[in-house]
Parts: structure tokens; C-alpha cells; sequence
């Protein structure tokens, strides 16, 4: 006879965290940094942020403007520059790295992923160690001639 050393319930949950893993490389595959390349890198000088398209972000100017002065480093041409915005929040904005000018800005929960020589951007991005807040979840955004589209995995 055999012995079941689950408790009720316990197989139950062991099941539905199988399936949740299960299902997880397949999304990966699909919202990976390879599967949305871009084929040209700026190259040049960073330009001054322009602060025109967005002015109300003129109060974050000095961390805007000593993130541009890095360079691109998403999709490119783009910058992307971050800084806290209170407990579980971090800002984010994306700038021209040819024009200096801020073409998107989102606030997320959790950071966000993203390389140079890719247009894919990952919101609030897995991460086993890291206990988001309730309704923080991990988007995926492509960039597309001057915005972010959302897109499913």
C-alpha cells in the first residue's frame, strides 16, 4: 500500500506550480532580446536633452541630463533613464540619443530590461528574488518608430 506523504492539498499545488513552470519558457521564447533586433547603432556624440516634448520633467533635469550624456543604450539610437519615484516605483524615460529629445516615459514597479542592440523592453522583469506588489506584473514592450507598443508573449 502506498504511503502519501502530501498533505491535502499539497498535491494540488505542487501541480499548478508545475504547470505555471511549465508554461514560462515558452513566453521567454517568444519576448527574448534576439527576436526584435535593430540593425543600426548611433555612433555619435549624445545630444543636450530637450526638455520641449515633455517639459513637466525639467525637475529631474540633472538625472536626465547626466544619463543622456551616457548614450544610447536601447533600440540603437535611444537612452533610457531611470531614477526612484517612492516605494516600489521607479520612472523611466526614454530619450533620442540623436535629437535629445524624450519620446516616452513610463513608471514601473519593478525596473525594467533592455540592451542596445534590441527594440524589446521588459517591464517589472521575472526575478525569483524579488517579491513585487500586488498587481506588478512583468510587461513587454517593443519599440517601434517613436513609441512603445505593448505586446503579449
Amino acid at each position: 500500500m502506498p504511503i502519501n506523504f502530501l498533505a491535502a492539498g499539497e498535491s494540488m499545488r505542487i501541480q499548478l506550480l508545475s504547470i505555471c513552470l511549465l508554461s514560462l519558457p515558452a513566453a521567454a521564447a517568444t519576448t527574448h532580446f534576439t527576436n526584435f533586433p535593430v540593425t543600426a547603432i548611433y555612433k555619435g556624440a549624445p545630444a543636450a536633452v530637450d526638455f520641449s516634448s515633455l517639459p513637466e520633467l525639467k525637475q529631474f533635469r540633472t538625472v536626465l541630463k547626466n544619463g543622456a550624456a551616457k548614450g544610447p543604450n536601447f533600440a540603437g539610437n535611444l537612452t533610457i533613464v531611470s531614477w526612484g519615484c517612492g516605494t516600489s516605483c521607479l520612472a523611466v524615460a526614454i530619450l533620442s540619443a540623436e535629437s535629445g529629445k524624450i519620446l516616452s516615459r513610463l513608471n514601473t514597479c519593478g525596473g525594467v530590461e533592455y540592451k542596445l542592440d534590441s527594440a524589446l523592453l521588459i517591464a517589472n522583469p521575472p526575478d525569483p528574488d524579488t517579491i513585487y506588489p500586488a498587481g506588478c506584473k512583468t510587461e513587454f514592450y517593443q519599440w517601434t518608430d517613436r513609441q512603445l507598443k505593448k505586446i503579449e508573449p
